[in-house]
């Protein structure tokens, strides 16, 4: 986990062992009726997509995303580390939905 909070609890004077727990993150809120630039960047510049079957598979996974949870797509860009989508949901949580 990429964020952790480190807890020491100090027992009659004595430290105890520290115990690592995941920080938990605030769900973000997206309402609908706007539009949303999402973008999603690979670790160290990595090539998420290496050959064109691999962008024909990202496709196929949008498309089926979409046909799931229908969304507005303005357009979308993607690139061998990277992604961009602009997005313009109805409803509250339609962004949430498709991109999970």
């Amino acid at each position: 986990m990429v964020f952790q909070k480190h807890i020491q609890r100090r027992t009659s004077g004595h430290r105890s062992v520290g115990i690592l727990l995941p920080m938990p993150r605030a769900a973000r809120k997206a309402p609908g009726g706007q539009v949303y630039h999402v973008l999603n960047r690979s670790v160290g510049k990595m090539h998420l997509f290496g050959k064109d079957a691999d962008f024909e598979a990202f496709q196929r996974v949008m498309i089926e995303a979409h046909q799931r949870h229908p969304i507005r797509i303005l357009s979308y860009c993607v690139l061998s580390n990277h992604w961009h989508f602009a997005v313009w949901p109805d409803a509250d949580g339609q962004v949430t939905a498709f991109f999970r």
